[in-house]
């Protein structure tokens, strides 16, 4: 895939978030096998035997799917041998969205790009999707897996970046370095837009549930919207983590950069963040090898 920029932030005026995420939607696509297994579960009339037939015909995804739910991400006690079986005993809503993590993450698998590493991106990327999942459970979300796709797919406005506007994300990583600013912050000093409205709209471009893209949506500044407060304060607080793990930050720098309405809705403490990050990072480790089986494990 070529990318694009190579201009300075402050030449490319006419950039938006919309056109940025056009841009990729139009070399980057949801495989086929996602748009059929997605059809599938809108079909009131589809069988579960329908939706696995669907993933079966992709033998890496069978194999990826199967992978995960005899994991501990599950802890289901029995083994599960079949596609059939596994939808039963996870449920549709969870296929879907371990359909979806797998297809956007082997949407970019070929992509290269200078100055970015697609192994730590993808790493950092899991890292916030199990914090997600870990603190959505303890906020008594039931269907913790959707936070933790969201949670993947938080950071993937960055992604975007780097393909069309690598010289923005040196700069914005420069500024995080020196300055101790967020890179939210320093994309909208630089863009006057962060990567969080880039994702938003890749998103809405692959037309995926408002449900997902709300948290990622508002998670830089979770309070914006009310209704999706505790959500994107959970993805608030994993992308902290995940981003401080990256840059080897201290706690008390990554306290420092927590929105205040994100300890209150989510009820987390100093303490009880540190928990956070050792499941964390422990999930991250289990999951790294099967969500991404081309990445070495994660360690602490």
């Amino acid at each position: 895939m070529n990318t694009t920029d190579n201009h300075p932030a402050e030449e490319n005026t006419q950039l938006t978030p919309l056109v940025l995420a056009q841009r990729v939607s139009d070399l980057v696509s949801l495989p086929d096998v996602y748009l059929r297994v997605r059809t599938l579960l809108d079909d009131p009339d589809a069988t579960l035997n329908d939706i696995a037939g669907a993933i079966s015909l992709d033998s890496g995804l069978t194999t990826r799917l199967l992978r995960i739910a005899n994991s501990a991400y599950f802890g289901f006690s029995a083994q599960i041998d079949s596609v059939t079986r596994a939808i039963t005993l996870v449920g549709t809503q969870q296929v879907h969205d371990l359909v979806l993590a797998t297809s956007v993450v082997n949407a970019f698998s070929g992509v290269a790009v200078e100055g970015m590493e697609m192994k730590r991106f993808w790493r950092t990327s899991l890292l916030c999707a199990a914090g997600s999942r870990v603190l959505a459970e303890r906020c008594g979300i039931l269907d913790s897996g959707r936070i933790f796709i969201a949670g993947l797919l938080a950071h993937v406005g960055r992604l975007v970046l780097w393909l069309q506007q690598p010289a923005a994300m040196r700069q914005a990583q420069l500024a995080v370095g020196q300055q101790g600013t967020t890179i939210h912050q320093a994309l909208d000093e630089i863009l006057g837009f962060d990567d969080a409205a880039i994702a938003d709209e890749l998103l809405n471009c692959w037309n995926l549930p408002d449900t997902l893209v709300e948290p990622v949506r508002r998670y830089p500044h979770p309070a914006s919207d009310q209704g999706a407060l505790l959500e994107a304060s959970i993805v608030h607080i994993a992308s902290a983590v995940a981003d401080a793990a990256g840059q080897q930050s201290s706690r008390d720098e990554l306290i420092r950069q927590l929105d205040g309405t994100a300890w209150s809705a989510t009820g987390l403490t100093p303490d009880s963040l540190v928990t956070l990050m050792e499941e964390a990072e422990t999930l991250t480790a289990e999951l790294a090898e099967m969500f991404l089986p081309a990445l070495p494990p994660v360690t602490a």
